[in-house]
């Protein structure tokens, strides 16, 4: 029994203590500072990152938001290469799920990408960050760019022939955060080691016929399809029309969630926020009571 109440104390306080250690900092520009349901629905978006993820060491992101006129919404997002063995060592480092764990399985110990062969391995700043390759900084890592205009700003009022801001909001800042594709060019970024054909074989083409799918286990179980025809617009880290944040286009007067997009950040190396035992908020409840009757229970405030 009381190794029992040991644990449940432990996971308590570990989500407790994770929790915050992720931080994103958004910079609004002019028009979307003056307009306080724009500004309420992105800090509501942003939040949800900030409390399902956590890290090993604090991450602080940074965010600019800018009105546009042009299309629905896009990203300016940096990024960096590191080689694959040290991309590998730091998922295997911050693996924590057993997704990472499955995904992992299929990453061999070896110079190339199982992808294509290359030696180097994409990311966006944001994640290499939390991977550990590069500090915080005080610079932007993606510019956003929302065509507020084609947009319900909140999910109260509903106009049936615009977008959902919110969603357009978080679809940009997965890809800020790490779910870009690297097809089309020489080298893979993280999230192209989940992207498989078939059960086995990644798919790292740009063939319109081609088959491409999100999967944590070596391609046995189809997630969700990637977007394979840029001719429909889009990145091939979007996903074709399902109902998504990520798809790689919106369907007016929807108001659809974060879901897949959650596990694909999971395994490019961030840390899902741990949740207590059932009922162990209790448990802690009591161990304080009973430390009470022998000892001085001191608080920092």
């Amino acid at each position: 029994m009381r190794r029992s109440l040991a644990l449940g104390i432990a996971v308590f306080l570990a989500a407790a203590t994770a929790r915050g250690q992720i931080t994103i900092v958004p910079t609004y520009d002019a028009f979307i500072s003056a307009n306080p349901i724009i500004v309420n629905t992105l800090n509501t978006a942003i939040a949800q990152y900030t409390t399902t993820f956590t890290t090993a060491t604090p991450v602080t992101i940074r965010l600019s938001f800018q009105n546009t006129s042009s299309g629905l919404g896009g990203s300016s997002t940096s990024g960096i290469g590191v080689s694959y063995s040290a991309f590998r060592s730091a998922l295997l480092s911050h693996a924590t799920s057993a997704d990472d764990l499955t995904m992992l399985s299929f990453l061999p110990v070896q110079s190339g990408s199982p992808v294509n062969g290359s030696t180097t391995v994409g990311m966006s700043i944001a994640n290499a960050r939390v991977l550990g390759f590069v500090g915080n900084s005080a610079a932007t890592d993606s510019t956003i760019s929302l065509n507020l205009g084609l947009m319900n700003w909140d999910r109260t009022s509903i106009d049936p022939n615009k977008y959902d801001l919110k969603a357009v909001a978080q679809h940009e800042i997965d890809e800020a955060l790490g779910t870009l594709s690297g097809v089309g060019g020489s080298v893979p970024w993280n999230a192209d080691h989940s992207r498989f054909a078939s059960a086995g074989v990644f798919s790292f083409s740009t063939s319109t016929s081609a088959t491409a799918y999100f999967s944590v286990n070596g391609g046995v179980t189809n997630l969700v399809n990637y977007n394979q025809r840029l001719g429909n617009s889009g990145d091939y880290g979007d996903f074709m029309i399902s109902g998504h944040v990520q798809d790689w286009a919106g369907t007016p007067g929807t108001t659809p969630n974060l879901n897949v997009e959650l596990r694909i950040l999971d395994v490019v190396g961030f840390t899902f926020v741990p949740v207590p035992e059932p009922g162990a908020a209790a448990l802690v409840g009591l161990a304080l009571l009973s430390a009470a009757g022998w000892r001085t229970i001191r608080r920092r405030v």
